[in-house]
């Protein structure tokens, strides 16, 4: 995943630059949400190959929308505010990025007991055969929830950023 992020961002950051940040961050979305909910199916029984593919998948999708909606906030404002926006963009990237892991332990918790999670994630007893299914189950639900909010996160990533336009003003201009 990391691989793919690292190889397409710099490719993606310049075509958001080009042709416009909406169909980019739309697109990763759409591949994130994606690969949320092909990890939603996963099993003790999927194959190693099945889960690559889907964190290539998801790979995929952030290396397009990262970028993209970098590019959108940025553009969005004047150049001699671009230091504060870049600070307020790492503010909140690094702050969502903190809650994200208890807002899916939350999620998890619709499955598998508060109590049992907190042992099994805490590290202090191991997941035992009796409570695989339980905890993969409680993962699938998060990752299914996840999923859905993703797909929902398009509809305002589609009314956002700058669309290039390759339409010719009335007035000549462009």
């Amino acid at each position: 995943m990391d691989i793919i992020i690292l190889v397409l961002s710099p490719i993606c950051g310049k075509l958001s630059d080009r042709y416009g940040s909406r169909v980019l961050s739309s697109t990763g979305l759409a591949f994130n949400a994606a690969a949320l909910i092909w990890f939603s199916t996963l099993s003790t029984k999927s194959s190693y190959t099945t889960v690559l593919i889907s964190l290539v998948l998801f790979g995929f999708g952030l290396a397009l929308f990262a970028p993209a909606n970098t590019s959108a906030i940025m553009g969005s404002v004047p150049a001699e505010k671009r230091g504060v926006a870049s600070g307020i963009r790492n503010t909140i990237n690094q702050t969502a990025g903190v809650l994200s892991v208890p807002f899916s332990l939350l999620l998890m918790t619709l499955v598998i007991p508060y109590n049992k999670l907190t042992q099994i994630i805490g590290g202090s007893q191991l997941v035992n055969a009796a409570d695989a299914p339980s905890l993969l189950k409680a993962i699938n639900r998060a990752c299914l929830i996840l999923g859905v909010i993703t797909l929902l996160a398009i509809i305002p990533a589609l009314q956002t950023g700058r669309q290039k336009s390759t339409e010719k003003r009335i007035d000549g201009g462009q």
